[in-house]
């Protein structure tokens, strides 16, 4: 081999190394897409539940980015920290998971449910058996499979007023009048309560001396609401908790 050769193959070889090199400083400071960086940090949590404002920052920060990713949120079968459950009255059927997200095993494929926003915001999904279909909340189907609810309470409320945010951590069994009063508080409504507690008390009095029906007209006309509406109070359907 000349002289000339073993140049060229000596620089052939020195390229090589070069090219190994450049490759090895390529692959450890590529940069991940925002959903593998959010993937990969909730997957490093021990819990999804902190007290921490700054750490629940970020865990907001990645849910969201796997929420609003389609590829992940539909087609992942299972989030970092996520539990599934079976959907009352429908065991075998649909599960429901603590991260607000919903499945499907009806047919030949498991699959995560869509849903839809419904026109106040809510997320809701529609479960279909026997020819007939029935549409639900989301968020009332977390709260029944993960949230216990001894006082038998009747709203779902989600702590933060993020309606399409159904995690089990954002949500809680209120009553009515509670849930209207977190509204007013966190600014979902606007304006004052309509009623006091010391209303609500005086119209459920005045409501059982007499004759009822012409009580809820007159207390109707009294507060500015309708007759149904005073029924509802009379008779603790409404403002449950004041007694």
């Amino acid at each position: 081999m000349t002289d000339a050769e073993q140049k060229i193959l000596a620089e052939v070889d020195e390229l090589k190394r070069e090219i190994k090199e450049l490759r090895a400083i390529i692959l450890e400071t590529r940069t991940i897409s925002e959903t593998d960086a959010a993937k990969n940090f909730l997957s490093g949590l021990l819990s999804m539940d902190t007290a921490d404002a700054a750490l629940k920052a970020k865990i907001d920060a990645a849910f969201y980015t796997l929420m609003n990713d389609p590829k992940i949120w539909f087609a992942l079968d299972n989030l970092p920290h996520e539990v599934w459950r079976d959907v009352k009255n429908y065991e075998g059927l649909y599960q429901v998971s603590n991260m607000g997200r919903v499945k499907s095993f009806r047919g030949s494929k498991v699959r995560i449910l869509q849903g839809h926003i419904n026109l106040n915001g809510y997320v809701a999904v529609s479960f279909t058996t026997g020819g007939h279909s029935k549409v639900f909340f989301v968020h009332a189907l977390v709260a029944q499979a993960f949230i216990p609810n001894p006082g038998k309470k009747d709203t779902v409320n989600h702590k933060r007023g993020k309606k399409s945010d159904n995690r089990v951590s954002e949500l809680e069994w209120l009553t009515r009048s509670e849930n209207m009063k977190h509204a007013f508080r966190i600014g979902l409504v606007k304006g004052k309560r309509r009623l006091s507690d010391d209303d609500v008390r005086y119209i459920r009095k005045i409501y059982k001396k007499g004759n009822h029906r012409l009580g809820a007209k007159a207390l109707a006309r009294q507060f500015g609401l309708d007759e149904k509406t005073i029924w509802l109070i009379a008779n603790h359907k409404t403002y449950r908790d004041v007694i």
